[in-house]
């Protein structure tokens, strides 16, 4: 790993050899290993100074009497004994504090190659220490031998000394490769130790021989002041290079997202876990061995173990990292054994962090750490239990999507299938081990019946699962769908909802019994208000609101008719939900699909519309209309229906080869019309109609059928007069009701639908609308046309803080929902300048309409070549007021008509009446429910002609 250790590294995309990428894992995962151990001492220094941190520099000096294993080489009381007689004692707490805080910073922060570097400058100063220690032993055994004079006649009186030279040597080369010296007297520097011994060999003096050891100390000290401050200016560097890069990352990526990155790139996760498996090793090996403990007191050394091991606000979020790491193997060891997708669609979906959150909450609400030892042991292992019971909810949420899919693919192996079905049996089981487990261990409170609860709930889960399983089995394997399939799984579900909430109902009265008692906090009564809202007021409503579901689903199916066998053989048609065939039973919507009923109610169990045109269907259908349905259905008429069809083939083959076709189509329209003035037969053409139409005239009537319908139109089937003109009263009469806006496509642009129906879907623009509403709350959007002047207000970030304010005509407004766009122009030092804005776009500050007024056009890009004066405004222009009630002005100034060709130029004056009204009733909701809440008083549903 480089120096630039902060940065992301983009991983390489041209390896492709499998071999090379096995090496380039084990390498990354090799050096992963290596970092952790490498910066481990970092954070047990950083515990170990939390912990020591209100502890009196007398105490720890008299730990450091008792335990020091060198206490006879540096000799530790005499150094003591200076710091008390000089009155050192603050000071060298202050030094000593920040120089363990400096050190761990160190080794946490500091790039890999840095913290090498520092682990080989270590390693020299032990290997100088080891070298100062031989040299003092040859001059004690020099000394306290009996030749006073040297004389080396022999190889056997030479051996003494040249063991002790060659020691000294072999210290300075691996000192040397150590760090890395190129400098050929930074090496001789380093046998300096060897000169007390060529001293000796040259006859100096034994009572003279500590001289030279004291000169060979002097000339360390001063060779590592030397290397000091020649490292200095790198080290400084360093530091300022790491504090540029880490302030890049803040920058570029925000305060979260640096620290995120800085966590992540760091491994401060690994390493914090690595350390507490470390401290709970020892203090495992500390209760088992040095204590004498039995293996039958496993347990209770164990939580013993985990108390002493988390002392500390840094140990208990190594605990719960290390909680969050061994849930996460779990769960994708469960994963990988039951197959299927083991990347996790969130950071938070079966990564344990949900555990590592309860646990860290729960200890911090309880005081954990302020515990004695024996209390800390006990509370643990009700946190412990409560972290299962979380893990075994995310096995169970794991094995139930795999499960419910496994019933509904017949080509998934044997194999998964009793994979899956073993976990959950161990699902069932584990859940009521744990319970009993939990019963004999701890006394019955509150919290223990709350856990108990969770796990009785995780049994009756996995039942539940297990039963919709076998029912999917059943169904897959029958010819064809099995209806009364349906109702089981349904009562399968309710039968479970309702054993949930008798549970939680059981643990309310418990908990109300348990305050009554006397044994109320203010934790409890917090635990039991959400266990009021989550665990009952929403299973309830869940519960009751499935039912309503239901009912009006098997309402509307037994309301629907059932296809004979004569026609779903005469159709030979498949069930567009399931993809079956339709043999033996089917039913029919208002709008003439074929469904199998099973299907059919499952789907209306979710929305009340036809499955394929998205018609709605009424709740109430009377008698005589099922029949009219029988009789649309039936073959005769399907005979009839292609005929009429023949005859507008032959009307739009005439159109074959027209070169401006869209004149045409409002010409063949119209005496359509005249012919059938009470429907719009615009609308009467079927998928099956399109696809059987050549190429040209597909094309052609696909334009027809999403462009022509006006917005005063009622878009119903020509053949059911009845219900279109009760849909025709019922949309006057919600007109009067809403207040209805005539220019309301005009005004509110971005709230119209896509002009290519198959690009509409309800339910996006259902949820695209809510946002456009609650992001009107915060700016205020005035009224504007095409034409008027508008000035517009933005904060950009990249900017800088300064507000840019720029005035202009509104010369275009295109596209819908959130990514409505305007177009401003304005010239600028004889320059037109054009700016496009978003109109939801969170840098707008402010929107003013300066002038309101239309135009004839519905775009004026062409003032782009028009001349400069029909194009400038003042940007200090004053704003005109208009008044309300009265009809907004129209400006007569209009170019050649240039818009003949435009495709979508009727869409741009009209849209379909239903949907207007359906969002302005979403709108004045909206505005309801807010005003009602205090939130704001700001109105969003507004028209300058119509006084709102």
């Amino acid at each position: 790993m480089d120096d630039h250790e902060l940065m992301d590294a983009p991983a390489d995309i041209f390896d492709q050899d499998p071999v090379h990428e096995s090496l380039r894992i084990c390498r990354l995962i090799a050096i992963r290993i290596l970092e952790t151990i490498l910066r481990l001492p970092g954070l047990i220094l950083l515990e170990l100074w939390w912990r020591n941190r209100d502890t009196s520099f007398d105490e720890i000096t008299q730990e450091m009497l008792k335990k020091a294993p060198f206490n006879s080489y540096l000799d530790i009381s005499t150094i003591l004994d200076f710091v008390h007689r000089r009155d050192f004692d603050n000071s060298a707490a202050i030094i000593l504090n920040y120089s363990v805080l400096f050190l761990s910073i160190m080794f946490l922060t500091l790039p890999l190659s840095k913290l090498f570097k520092l682990y080989t400058h270590a390693f020299s100063l032990l290997i100088f220490a080891f070298a100062h220690y031989m040299s003092t032993t040859y001059v004690n055994l020099e000394q306290n031998s009996n030749d006073q004079e040297l004389k080396l006649d022999t190889f056997v009186k030479l051996e003494r000394h040249g063991f002790h030279f060659l020691a000294q040597l072999m210290l300075s080369v691996v000192q040397s490769c150590v760090l890395g010296l190129e400098s050929d007297v930074g090496r001789a520097f380093l046998t300096v130790f060897t000169l007390p011994i060529v001293a000796r060999m040259c006859g100096f003096p034994q009572e003279k021989l500590i001289l030279a050891h004291n000169v060979a100390c002097s000339l360390v000290m001063l060779f590592i002041c030397i290397y000091v401050l020649n490292r200095v200016p790198d080290m400084v560097h360093s530091i300022r290079t790491a504090f540029r890069q880490i302030k890049a990352i803040f920058v570029v990526r925000g305060l979260a997202g640096g620290f995120v990155t800085v966590w992540r790139r760091l491994r401060i996760a690994e390493l914090m876990t690595c350390a507490w498996l470390t401290m709970f090793v020892i203090r495992m090996y500390v209760e088992i061995w040095e204590k004498g403990r039995t293996w039958q007191e496993a347990g209770p050394a164990l939580l013993a173990s985990i108390a002493e091991s988390t002392n500390t606000p840094i140990s208990l979020l190594a605990l719960a990292l290390t909680v969050s790491f061994v849930c996460k193997w779990v769960v994708d060891g469960a994963q990988l054994v039951i197959g299927g997708r083991r990347d996790h669609g969130h950071v938070l979906a079966h990564s344990g962090y949900t555990e590592a959150l309860t646990l860290v909450l729960l200890c911090l609400q309880t005081g954990l750490l302020g515990m004695k030892t024996e209390q800390k042991a006990f509370l643990l292992g009700l946190v412990l239990f409560i972290v299962m019971s979380a893990l075994l909810q995310s096995l169970y949420e794991l094995l139930e999507p795999q499960l419910l899919s496994l019933a509904a693919s017949p080509s998934a192996s044997r194999g998964r299938h009793i994979r899956c079905l073993l976990l959950a049996a161990h699902l069932f089981v584990a859940p009521i081990s744990m319970t009993y487990a939990i019963t004999a261990f701890l006394p019955i409170d509150l919290w223990c019946v709350i856990i108990v609860s969770n796990c009785v709930l995780t049994t009756i889960h996995a039942a539940s699962s297990t039963v919709q399983y076998a029912i999917g089995m059943i169904e897959s394997h029958s010819t064809e769908p099995w209806e009364h399939s349906d109702d089981l799984m349904f009562w399968t579900r309710m039968v479970t909802k309702v054993f949930e909430l008798s549970i939680a109902l059981i643990v309310f009265v418990y908990g109300i019994i348990f305050t009554v008692s006397g044994n109320w906090t203010l934790a409890t009564i917090a635990v039991l208000v959400f266990h009021v809202i989550f665990n009952i007021y929403r299973r309830m409503e869940a519960l009751l609101g499935s039912m309503t579901a239901r009912q009006a689903a098997v309402k509307n199916i037994n309301r629907l008719p059932r296809a004979s066998r004569e026609e779903l053989k005469s159709r030979c048609d498949v069930c567009a939900i399931c993809l079956m065939e339709m043999w033996e039973e089917a039913r029919v919507t208002p709008c003439k699909h074929f469904f199998h009923g099973a299907c059919l109610r499952k789907w209306l169990s979710v929305r009340q519309v036809c499955p394929l045109c998205y018609s709605e269907l009424l709740d109430s259908i009377s008698e005589p209309t099922l029949e009219e349905f029988r009789r649309e259905a039936s073959p005769e008429r399907e005979r009839e229906r292609i005929r009429e069809r023949n005859t507008e083939w032959r009307e739009l083959r005439a159109m074959e080869g027209a070169r401006d076709m869209w004149p045409l189509m409002e010409q063949v329209f119209e005496n359509e019309s005249d012919t059938e003035s009470d429907s719009s037969s615009a609308t009467e053409y079927t998928l099956a109609t399109m696809v059987s139409l050549p190429s040209t005239l597909r094309l052609t009537r696909a334009v027809s059928v999403q462009l022509l319908p006006s917005r005063n139109s009622v878009v119903m089937c020509p053949s059911k007069p009845a219900l279109a003109s009760r849909k025709e009263s019922d949309l006057k009469k919600k007109m009067a009701e809403l207040k209805h806006i005539p220019d309301f496509p005009l005004i509110y642009p971005d709230f119209l639908q896509s002009p290519v129906w198959n690009r509409r879907n309800p339910l996006y623009e259902e949820l695209v609308h809510r946002d456009m509403l609650e992001r009107r709350m915060n700016i205020d959007i005035p009224e504007f046309y095409v034409g008027s002047i508008v000035a517009v207000t933005t904060s950009e970030k990249a900017l800088g803080s300064k507000e840019h304010r720029f005035v202009g005509i509104c010369i275009r407004r295109e596209k819908e929902g959130l990514h409505h766009q305007f177009t401003l122009r304005n010239v600028v030092d004889g320059i037109g300048v054009e700016v496009m804005y978003d109109l939801y776009n969170p840098t707008i500050r402010k929107i003013e309409t300066l002038k309101l007024e239309k135009r004839l056009d519905n775009d004026l890009t062409y003032l782009v070549d028009a001349l400069p004066e029909y194009s400038t405004f003042d940007f200090h222009m004053e704003p005109i007021t208009h008044p309300a009630g009265t009809p907004v002005p129209v400006n007569p100034i209009k170019m050649n008509d240039y818009m003949r060709y435009d495709l979508i130029a009727d869409y741009r004056v009209g849209s379909n009446l239903e949907h207007e009204l359906k969002v302005e009733e979403e709108i004045q909701r909206f505005e309801k429910e807010r005003h009602q809440a205090g939130v704001t008083r700001r109105r969003i549903f507004r028209s300058a002609a119509a006084s709102r």
